[in-house]
């Protein structure tokens, strides 16, 4: 009687994903997503839409080009896939003039509640108890947050990250659990890293720490004949790193030098006007600190003008940049601090969304401690308790405990290096859109370290409670 009765309870999984998907619904139909910082441009004009005349601010439809478009799909991203099959979606259902932004979220949304399932169901017992229940509410409170979804109503390749990390951690969590080899788990974990390499430009920061999460799988059930294949999946990701990294419009390229260089080598900088002394770059350069690439007021320079191009981005590379942070360290720890207080900063949307479900990213904007040097302490005091687990499980000749550390260092490896390599790459340019990633792996974090402690798994560095 009592299993009858546990068999009617609906599973975690379920009660994560059917509640994940009535708040994601509701916010896709009726909340506004997050305004154009001016990145839109290029992603519209490369899959064949156009801003409306009419448009606002935040707008709900675009025009779709009936005419030839030479920029068409010429930088391919993971972006631009999900983009033309909602677009394709619009045109099926006879919207073949204007594009309706919900189209794009609802495909965002439909893939994004797979990966919470996944995540949940990688997290959970079998078990129908308080503490599974416990743990899939925990899941649609932090995955199902406004502070997420407002990104899949906007073009901002960071939908796809956000959605694709979750994939990525939870099919690394599927694998180690399994006691048997599942070929369609290990092709859809490679799957989902290639393509979250491959949302942006941003993807290859990701390497280092995805290539962390998938040495999770070394020692799993599924590799005892098969590390060649993991191996070589390494070296897919290394490629499709480099791949990313140079897939990038010159005037991107540049763009990112330029505000490498005005909003990050030159800000908190007690001397600007000998920064550029060392390179033989005209001092009157300190004068453009703070400016964009494309400036919104007047700017004495133009920053994408010849002059500048010629006198201060070619005369200065990326080992320069480097060498100049590293000898200035009390600037460098002064930027990694600003990065931290705009690290859960949620970005602007319109006003009067009367959907909303932002408690949990309010609480940690409000409450989470805004100093690079508590992440740093943070990520230390995780890995000493999965560090525990890892030579306990190696004791009992079990591995569980590695992978789990393994998994867990490559996440807050994320969490560590990003700052560092957004400052290098583009100064304070676009924080809370560069720092979406760290934000992800928080997220993640919280919900391993959770349901880690409610399984008794850290410690033991076992499987099983």
């Amino acid at each position: 009687m009592k299993w009858q009765l546990n068999r009617l309870r609906p599973s975690p999984v379920w009660v994560a994903v059917v509640l994940s998907a009535g708040i994601i619904g509701c916010q896709i139909l009726f909340a506004p997503g997050y305004v154009d910082n001016g990145d839109f441009a290029g992603v519209l004009r490369s899959n064949g839409l156009y801003q409306l005349s009419h448009a606002t601010r935040f707008s709900w439809h675009f025009g779709v080009m009936q005419y030839y478009n030479p920029a068409f799909l010429v930088h391919g991203t993971t972006q631009s896939l999900l983009i033309q099959i909602a677009m394709l979606l619009s045109r099926l259902t006879g919207h073949s003039h204007f594009f309706d932004i919900r189209y794009l979220g609802f495909v965002y949304g439909l893939i994004y509640l797979g990966g919470i399932g996944l995540l949940t169901w990688a997290i959970t017992t079998p078990k129908r108890t308080v503490k599974n229940y416990f743990l899939a509410g925990l899941v649609v409170v932090v995955l199902a947050d406004a502070g997420i979804v407002r990104y899949f109503n906007s073009l901002y390749p960071q939908a796809a990250t956000l959605i694709l990390i979750v994939y990525v951690v939870a099919l690394a969590l599927l694998l180690i659990r399994y006691k048997t080899a599942k070929l369609w788990l290990v092709f859809s974990y490679f799957m989902a890293v290639i393509l979250l390499l491959m949302v942006n430009e941003d993807g290859n920061f990701w390497c280092v720490g995805v290539i962390f999460i998938t040495l999770s799988l070394w020692c799993g059930p599924m590799l005892e004949k098969r590390r060649p294949y993991l191996i070589a999946g390494i070296g897919l990701i290394l490629i499709f790193s480099v791949i990313t990294a140079t897939n990038l419009p010159k005037d991107a390229q540049m763009m990112n030098k330029y505000q490498a260089f005005t909003q990050g080598a030159l800000v908190e900088n007690q001397h600007p006007e000998r920064y550029p002394a060392a390179k033989q770059i005209n001092p009157q350069f300190t004068l453009m600190r703070g400016n964009a690439y494309y400036p919104t007021a007047y700017a004495a320079l133009k920053p994408n003008g010849a002059y500048t191009q010629r006198h201060l981005l070619q005369r200065y590379n990326l080992s320069w940049v480097v060498t100049s942070y590293v000898n200035s360290g009390t600037q460098f720890s002064r930027l990694l601090n600003v990065m931290a207080k705009n690290t859960l900063v949620i970005p602007l949307t319109t006003q009067g969304s009367v959907i909303s479900f932002v408690g949990y990213s309010q609480l940690m904007a409000t409450f989470y401690p805004k100093t690079y040097g508590f992440n740093v302490l943070l990520a230390l005091v995780i890995l000493s308790g999965y560090a525990v687990g890892l030579v306990t499980g190696l004791r009992r000749h079990q591995w569980a405990g590695f992978s789990r550390f393994m998994m867990m260092f490559g996440l807050l490896t994320t969490i560590i290096l990003i700052p560092i390599v957004t400052i290098v790459n583009y100064g304070l340019a676009n924080l809370a859109v560069h720092l979406v990633p760290v934000v992800a792996c928080l997220n993640l974090s919280l919900i391993l370290v959770v349901a880690d402690c409610c399984h008794r798994r850290i410690l033991r560095g076992t499987e099983d409670e």
